[in-house]
């Protein structure tokens, strides 16, 4: 299982290219900063941790973006491509072939999502903060960062099942973006509604719905917690993956 997820790694490294998500990351940043310094200056004011939480989830948008295509390159573009079959006459399961790629894309999101989080701290914290502490900039970095996880998570298992099933690298990425672009506009038009509740699409603004309800229109009324809202998110993903498994064992390379 090591190899496979080394094996993976390697792949997304110098086949997906991760460096250049990483400069255009580095990229946004600075440009990010360069416009939030000018707006400080402009205003002659900045609410703490306002520049960070403005723009995290603009960051943590983009990188479930690119997951969504490492995902379509891990799986269905080796299946379109054939070099799966590598891995095939390989004396491994499927569902540890599957498992490995998709731990091995979830650990590499979630570290992009974390280093992402990390370098707007201290980008908040150096050039945009006043009155905030370095450790309560930190929790809320890091708070925000786990409230992003499942939505990512759910958005890396979509691909999968989407992979598997397509074989396709273009419907892979375009059915994956469906929900991330209309998202907001279902939770918009369905929140007045009791039962949208039980829509998974709305349990995506973990961090707005329940640490800052007052902040955005997304604040609807959800479950009890948002430990409830992450397990419901949890089992969509669980399942998810057990059709994905099922679909991958099944699946004819030719």
């Amino acid at each position: 299982m090591i190899d496979l997820m080394k094996n993976e790694w390697i792949k997304a490294w110098y086949g997906r290219k991760v460096w250049v998500f990483l400069i255009v990351l580095a990229a946004c940043t600075i440009l990010g900063t360069v416009v939030g310094v000018m707006m400080k200056n402009y205003a002659d004011a900045y609410i703490d941790l306002l520049f960070f939480e403005t723009v995290f989830p603009i960051f943590a948008g983009f990188v479930s973006l690119y997951a969504v295509i490492l995902v379509s390159g891990a799986l269905a573009k080796e299946f379109s491509s054939g070099t799966i079959k590598q891995l095939f006459i390989r004396p491994v399961s499927r569902t540890r072939i599957l498992l490995s790629k998709w731990i091995s894309i979830m650990l590499l999101s979630f570290l992009l999502l974390l280093g992402a989080g990390f370098v707007l701290f201290l980008v908040e914290m150096l050039f945009f903060t006043e009155n905030t502490t370095w450790m309560i900039g930190f929790k809320t970095m890091w708070s925000m960062v786990l409230h992003h996880t499942p939505t990512l998570l759910f958005y890396i298992a979509l691909a999968t099942l989407i992979g598997v099933w397509m074989r396709s690298t273009a419907l892979t990425i375009v059915v994956a973006f469906i929900p991330m672009f209309f998202k907001g506009i279902l939770m918009v038009l369905l929140m007045q509604y009791d039962w949208s509740k039980w829509i998974v699409f709305m349990h995506f603004e973990l961090y707005n719905s329940y640490e800052k309800p007052v902040d955005l229109i997304f604040s609807s009324d959800l479950f009890d917690s948002v430990w409830h809202s992450a397990a419901y998110i949890g089992a969509h993903i669980l399942i998810l993956l057990l059709i994905s498994h099922l679909i991958f064992k099944k699946r004819d390379v030719l």
